[in-house]
């Protein structure tokens, strides 16, 4: 009996601790990011698009209005890897803008201050590898077998805009 219960003491001891707390994070960890700066609060986006599907085209005209946080800000970054702007406005004024391979600076004429409201205007064009897919558009006889363009023409989006 006494070898029983010196064995049900050790299994329970064990058992004890094979009980450990995990952590779970439901996001990649990456040890070296930061949180990203905002230096404006966008309240609103009107959006006007237009594709041309055969070519995997997006053209279209933003306004984001916004509310600036900071106390001062100089310059703006807004993300949209591979988009092409051909014009930019703040306050329907001309703004100076750069873009490099993850998306646009702009650069307003005079320092933008702490709770002023502002609208930026970009005319763009683009070609969207993820995030908006053109379904059909290229029956080429390769496509999936379909040699009878059986497939139907169509334009979809998946989850959070990705990539422009």
């Amino acid at each position: 009996m006494k070898f029983f219960v010196s064995l049900f003491a050790m299994l329970a001891v064990l058992q004890l601790q094979a009980q450990t707390l995990t952590t779970h994070n439901c996001y990649v960890r990456d040890p070296n990011a930061s949180p990203r700066e905002h230096n404006i609060d966008i309240e609103r986006q009107k959006l006007e698009v237009a594709f041309e599907p055969a070519k995997g085209l997006v053209k279209g005209k933003v306004t984001h209005s916004f509310t600036v946080i900071q106390k001062q800000v100089d310059s703006i970054f807004f993300d949209g890897p591979g988009i092409r702007i051909q014009e930019a406005s703040l306050d329907a004024q001309t703004l100076r803008y750069k873009t490099n391979a993850e998306g646009v600076w702009v650069y307003p004429a005079k320092t933008l201050n702490w709770d002023e409201k502002h609208f930026i205007t970009f005319v763009y064009e683009c070609n969207p590898r993820k995030g908006i897919y053109f379904i059909g558009w290229h029956n080429d006889n390769s496509n999936k077998g379909d040699a009878f363009n059986r497939t139907r023409n169509q334009i979809w989006t998946q989850g959070q805009g990705i990539d422009n």
